[in-house]
């Protein structure tokens, strides 16, 4: 089976289409990518703002057109390109899953920036976000592809970029500082990719439909959307989805019964013993998690964490800690050119090398030059299954120590 996607021309477009060939060819290995490479307006005019092009919809109308007047059956994009409404005939048919969604500041550190520094970069977004927390820097404006932006990078005190553009084009700046959500929120959808087919192409939406439930990422599926979405296609291609629905509905539910059950069947807890619990080698909680001045800071602090969590929340989590993940301590995966994953939390970026937490004790660094890919996971470090591990009693006073636990 032959399909021709739509993309542009950039490196990094035709890296994001081929990657989507391999994904669809380990779903369908008869399948083959035919990719048709589609100008935007974007593209021809890399001088003015974007503001200043409408902004919204400059690297997609035309691609997006590829696929409407027939010469092409897909279209693939960078998600954060996409406008909010979908143009009439087309359907947002798959998202892969998604990359690093940081943005990345090049040639600098952001704790290293002089007063008065120069930071390039075309988006208003970025100089918003950042002017917000440095008012003293200067800004100035960069358009151009990945190659075209680093070869101008001298030119100025530091550039910004998204940290998974370097990523999947193996680039690797001598100074590159991936910066925390809290100092500059990526855009929405950054890191992620969108493919676009016609509403009416139900053999390629299936095709889609099969490859979205191979991946890895379909743990982040809600049923409700799928299921609306479903309502309105053929019955062939609602019996193709319907597994996938049933799936994460039996797998939500299994939980939630077990939960709910588990709850119902504890004995009292006594907060005292739960405190040894919580400090034991059996659990390790204390290894990972601080309360007040004490404990590790690997897992996010559980201070006030009565405060904010019912009971119910508090042992799902316990249970199925993967279902709750607190921000700024979302798991990553690394593949390495030896094909291994590894697994774990990023807790540092430097020199060309990356150290990953995988443990309450144990940590891994990598260099640069060792690793294909770094991207989101979807697996706590947190081992599941606490219940499995320890005695009811022991997990009923623990629970009732984390609920008692509501320091100012």
């Amino acid at each position: 089976m032959r399909i021709r996607a739509a993309t542009r021309g950039s490196a990094l477009a035709r890296w994001q289409t081929d990657h989507l060939a391999r994904l669809l060819a380990s779903v369908r290995p008869d399948v083959t990518v035919e990719v048709v490479v589609v100008e935007t307006t974007g593209d021809l005019d890399r001088t003015t703002p974007l503001e200043q092009m409408g902004g919204q919809g400059v690297f997609v109308k035309e691609v997006q057109a590829a696929v409407l007047d027939g010469r092409a059956d897909i279209s693939v994009h960078s998600a954060k390109d996409l406008p909010a409404l979908t143009p009439e005939g087309l359907v947002l048919a798959a998202v892969p899953e998604r990359a690093d969604p940081r943005d990345a500041l090049v040639g600098c550190r952001w704790a290293d920036l002089v007063d008065g520094a120069t930071v390039a970069t075309g988006s208003i977004r970025r100089r918003a976000h950042l002017a917000h927390l440095r008012p003293d820097l200067v800004f100035s404006g960069l358009r151009g592809n990945i190659g075209t932006r680093l070869e101008k990078a001298a030119g100025f005190d530091a550039i910004v970029m998204a940290a998974a553009a370097l990523d999947r084009l193996g680039i690797e700046p001598d100074v590159v500082d991936r910066l925390d959500p809290a100092i500059l929120l990526p855009q929405v959808a950054q890191g992620a990719l969108a493919v676009e087919c016609r509403t009416y192409d139900e053999e390629i939406c299936g095709l889609l439909l099969r490859s979205l439930t191979a991946s890895a990422g379909r743990d982040g599926l809600r049923s409700e959307t799928l299921e609306e979405w479903l309502k309105k296609k053929s019955a062939a291609l609602r019996g193709t989805g319907a597994g996938l629905v049933e799936k994460l509905q039996g797998d939500r539910r299994e939980q939630k019964e077990h939960i709910a059950a588990l709850s119902e069947s504890l004995p009292e807890g006594d907060i005292r013993r739960g405190q040894v619990v919580f400090n034991s080698p059996k659990t390790a909680c204390s290894a990972c998690h601080a309360i007040g001045y004490l404990g590790g800071r690997i897992g996010p602090d559980l201070t006030r964490i009565g405060q904010v969590r019912s009971g119910l929340d508090l042992l799902e989590a316990l249970v199925y800690p993967s279902l709750s993940i607190v921000r700024s301590y979302e798991p990553v995966e690394v593949i390495t050119k030896t094909g291994k994953i590894q697994g774990g939390i990023l807790r540092e970026e430097s020199g060309g090398k990356i150290t990953v937490i995988t443990g309450p004790t144990t940590s891994t660094t990598l260099s640069r030059t060792d690793i294909i890919e770094l991207r989101p996971g979807k697996t706590s470090i947190m081992p599941a299954g606490l219940d499995k591990q320890i005695s009811r009693q022991e997990l009923a006073d623990l629970l009732a120590f984390l609920k008692a636990t509501k320091w100012k």
